[in-house]
């Protein structure tokens, strides 16, 4: 009887850890679905614009560190945490071609990201700043 209780448990044992599905670790690494870009932007601390903007195409993470946007740009992309850089090999030289966005969600079929960028100006003596608020909602295709 005692040999068959110890059979039994180790039976049970077994059976839990066969069961168990691993749960995939998240990754960037795939196409994904630019579902909506959120833009709001502000001048000296006062909301002067919102626009928000579906469907925008898409974008591919490449393993190793690169990528293609639909538009047939090129990028290279880093994941640290939650903070996704990416930087666009041939950006303009009055463009900004590094981002670093905050992943806010990340699970394996969705991810938001956002980002906040400022930029000071001077006119006549007085300094402005301009910043934008950009949100990003991604969906794996």
């Amino acid at each position: 009887m005692r040999a068959l209780k110890f059979l039994a448990f180790i039976g049970v044992i077994v059976l839990a850890f066969t069961s168990c599905k691993k749960e995939e670790e998240f990754t960037m690494v795939g196409k994904w679905n630019i579902d909506k870009i959120s833009t709001t932007v502000f001048f000296a601390g006062t909301q002067v614009n919102q626009e928000v903007e579906t469907n925008q195409g898409w974008i591919q993470f490449n393993s190793g560190g690169t990528g293609v946007d639909d538009s047939g740009y090129t990028f290279k992309w880093t994941l640290s945490g939650d903070n996704l850089t990416i930087t666009y090999d041939d950006a303009d030289e009055d463009e900004i071609s590094s981002f670093t966005f905050k992943l806010t969600t990340k699970t394996l079929q969705k991810v938001v990201a956002e980002a906040t960028f400022e930029e000071s100006y001077e006119v006549e003596g007085q300094v402005y700043t301009v910043s934008v608020n950009l949100i990003l909602e991604l969906s794996k295709l």
